[in-house]
């Protein structure tokens, strides 16, 4: 009997690699996820190393092959690996790529190791305002595939941070989005970059001609002219669409890893992009009704910061938020892409800061934490009563607003508050912070709409997504179905079906087919979440209150600085 072919996926989020292996049916067989460090020593400075990533990596594939022998899967061969990552800034030495480049000024030698800047570093806030009022055109294009707003967790205003304070690290250095620094370590591939990589975070102009090209002119505009040299060796010369085979392991790694050298490494994505990809080929009688197109599918990926992604066959700009980007998702489609930079971070530090949390953490589990706090509200809106968070507000930007107003100087805040600091007052701040979320939310979807996106159901994903209030909440604000994925790790899930249409074609030509044909062999409905018209008109006056607080936050600052 032939072996059946099964497909690893991996995964670096913020906190952590997660590996996990599927078979063709989309059925998750194996999993292991390892904690991985993020060091955090200046304001708005967050770093991580490539060395402690990949060592996590191998730990994450060794275990999850040992399980996979461990459970009789003897007759099931790795096909083929599909990575996706955060969209961090990878420096590494030009003559050794394996070798870390620190990103930061440090005496201590550990320093050396820390070669990541992580996503949600807004180190860069006066380069990317610098870059926002050029009025040169060819920055004004690239711009424009960003709201007209580039945001510091892009890559361009870090690389541009990193040439006037670390110009050496320019000067000696190759960058890598870390979703492709993963493929090169998997496969060697060190010029290859992904098409979701690089358009959706470095400019790259996928809509420039029919492969798409790098804008020279716009490097050479914003003093990095650096990176244009060589074919633009230093950021990668050669571009490959989701879905494309970029190489195989190499002998040792394979033999390392108890893996065929046959094994095919997919062209990697961003990871919220790859928990998009199942939105593509969920059906069932309740969906074909609610959302008969995946162009009218919303995919949110809610986790420790959210990600609006958008597909449509023709590219639409929104004012404040990210794209169109083609071939960032599904070659020949562009991508809307709106954000949230901390939602799950948000939650996280509104309740760990509360007095009461230790205590609360050591009566039900830091694990049942979210469900009991959800429960205490909960009970009294279901008796009829007013909604315990009807007067406490928050305005959710604590680390600005990526989208749609595109500013990372703005801040958070709440009123409506007591003297109380027991259980019950930490819940009512949980859920009054559950809340703004899905205002933030509702502001990015009313302008993807209102710029011409038809949007009838929501896709959603992520960890943020295991709370049951969040997402009754989010589908009675946005007055839209929400449906869960049957396999709750839709990140994972994406990575898999990206290596499966990796094995299967070695084509390089258009994946789109592949990919949504995979997609609906891979994927299913668990559950789907109809909005409460009663509430919504609730959310409205919240909504009201939200906008307003926004309003008089700007007043405010505006007499502070007079």
């Amino acid at each position: 009997m032939s072996p059946q072919c099964a497909y690893l996926a991996i995964d670096v989020g913020t906190g952590s690699v997660r590996a996990g292996l599927f078979n063709g049916n989309g059925k998750k067989l194996a999993y292991h996820h390892q904690q991985i460090k993020t060091r955090h020593i200046k304001e708005n400075h967050f770093e991580q190393s490539s060395n402690d990533i990949w060592t996590s990596t191998l730990e994450c594939v060794r275990n999850v092959v040992d399980m996979a022998k461990r459970d009789s899967l003897d007759d099931v061969f790795v096909a083929a690996i599909g990575v996706d990552a955060t969209c961090s800034l990878v420096a590494c030495l030009d003559d050794d790529e394996t070798s870390p480049l620190s990103v930061t000024h440090g005496e201590n030698e550990e320093d050396d190791i820390y070669n990541v800047i992580l996503w949600l570093d807004h180190r860069a806030v006066a380069e990317a305002a610098e870059i926002n009022v050029s009025l040169d055109e060819n920055v004004k294009e690239v711009r424009s595939h960003f709201g007209n707003v580039l945001s510091p967790e892009n890559e361009p205003p870090k690389l541009l941070w990193l040439q006037k304070v670390m110009p050496h690290v320019i000067e000696s250095g190759v960058f890598f989005d870390l979703a492709d620094w993963m493929a090169f370590k998997f496969c060697g591939a060190k010029r290859v970059r992904s098409s979701c990589t690089v358009a959706c975070k470095w400019g790259w102009g996928s809509n420039r001609g029919e492969q798409g090209e790098w804008n020279c002119d716009f490097w050479e505009k914003i003093g990095l002219g650096v990176l244009c040299a060589n074919n633009f060796q230093k950021i990668g010369a050669t571009i490959v669409q989701p879905g494309q085979p970029i190489g195989t392991l190499p002998l040792g790694l394979a033999s390392e890893l108890g893996l065929s050298q046959d094994c095919v490494i997919a062209s990697p994505m961003i990871d919220a992009h790859a928990g998009a990809l199942w939105t593509l080929g969920i059906d069932s009688h309740l969906i074909r009704q609610l959302a008969p197109s995946f162009e009218e599918r919303l995919s949110i990926i809610a986790g420790t910061s959210t990600c609006y992604i958008q597909l449509s066959r023709s590219p639409v700009f929104v004012s404040g938020i990210w794209g169109p980007f083609r071939d960032a998702v599904l070659p020949g489609f562009h991508v809307t892409e709106g954000g949230q930079s901390v939602t799950g971070k948000l939650l996280e530090h509104t309740i760990e800061t509360h007095p009461c949390y230790a205590t609360l953490v050591r009566r039900v589990g830091v694990e049942n934490v979210y469900d009991v706090l959800a429960e205490l509200t909960e009970s009294v809106v279901r008796a009829g009563k007013e909604d315990p968070a009807s007067h406490v507000h928050c305005l959710d930007y604590h680390a600005g607003n990526r989208s749609p107003r595109a500013d990372p100087t703005l801040k958070g805040s709440m009123i409506g508050l007591t003297l109380s600091c027991d259980e019950f007052d930490l819940a009512v701040k949980f859920r009054a912070t559950i809340q703004a979320l899905c205002y933030g939310a509702r502001h990015i979807v009313e302008k993807m709409k209102a710029a011409g996106h038809y949007i009838t159901l929501v896709g959603a994903c992520g960890g943020l997504c295991k709370s049951r209030l969040f997402l009754v909440e989010l589908a009675d604000c946005l007055a839209l179905p929400i449906a869960l994925s049957s396999e709750e790790d839709t990140v994972l899930l994406g990575g898999a079906i990206l290596a499966k249409v990796a094995h299967a074609d070695g084509d390089v030509g258009n994946h789109a087919p592949a990919i949504v044909r995979e997609a609906e062999r891979m994927t299913g409905i668990r559950d789907v979440i109809l909005p409460n018209e009663k509430r919504f008109r609730y959310h409205n006056r919240k909504y009201e209150v939200y906008q307003k607080m926004y309003a008089d936050f700007i007043s405010y600052r505006d007499v502070m600085l007079r």
